[in-house]
């Protein structure tokens, strides 16, 4: 696993963490991150939460930041998570390549808080495509309710295509299908007009951040 990486390598990242040390706060540091919904999840059940919060941050930035030397030396997201986790500083065993369960749940995205997070901090730092995929979702639905016009067939399919593509774009070709459904539901909090911190307790407490199911 190559770790070797130069700031010019990670350029490219939304967030200047590669010389901040280990342990320093990054949301003491980068205050804005604070008003990012989810980012007041206290990592209670990791047996350090600060540092766990602050490696979750790094490894946050340096998946799902794009265009930087991690994307081309990886291509397979699955491959590309492992590294970054561990650039971030997540421990792993050096024979077998496998993190604590702790990690290996969040990197399959088993966390609903951090996948919370994770979607907050690639709509904030995207936002253009974030609202762009918002505005193609409502009008797909829009002409999914319309049966009255068959030409549109071809349309619905190109856009459903499009929407796809722009999902897997802006989470930097994350492919798993857990993260997808929590970026789909903070779409439909934001259409619903939910708060944030409600949303945030739901999820603390182990229920679902929506009254139905998104995909119903």
């Amino acid at each position: 696993m190559n770790l070797e990486y130069s700031k010019d390598d990670l350029k490219g990242c939304v967030l200047d963490t590669i010389d901040l040390p280990l342990d320093v706060d990054i949301m003491g540091t980068i205050p804005m991150l604070k008003r990012l919904s989810g980012f007041g999840y206290n990592f209670e059940e990791f047996p350090n939460p600060k540092v766990y919060r602050n490696m979750t941050i790094r490894y946050m930035n340096y998946f799902y930041s794009k265009g930087t030397k991690l994307d081309s030396d990886y291509p397979d997201p699955k491959k590309r998570k492992a590294v970054c986790a561990a650039l971030a500083g997540f421990q792993y065993d050096p024979i077998t390549g496998k993190f604590n369960d702790l990690v290996s749940d969040m990197l399959r995205g088993k966390n609903a808080m951090v996948n919370r997070m994770i979607i907050s901090f690639t709509a904030h730092h995207y936002s253009t495509e974030f609202s762009t995929l918002c505005s193609m979702r409502d009008m797909f639905y829009s002409m999914m309710e319309d049966q009255t016009d068959p030409t549109k067939v071809k349309s619905i399919f190109a856009i459903q295509q499009d929407l796809v593509k722009l999902e897997r774009d802006m989470l930097n070709n994350d492919d798993s299908k857990i993260i997808s459904m929590a970026l789909v539901q903070r779409m439909e909090e934001i259409k619903l007009e939910l708060k944030p911190e409600d949303v945030a307790r739901r999820i603390s407490e182990g229920k679902s951040p929506i009254d139905f199911d998104v995909y119903g």
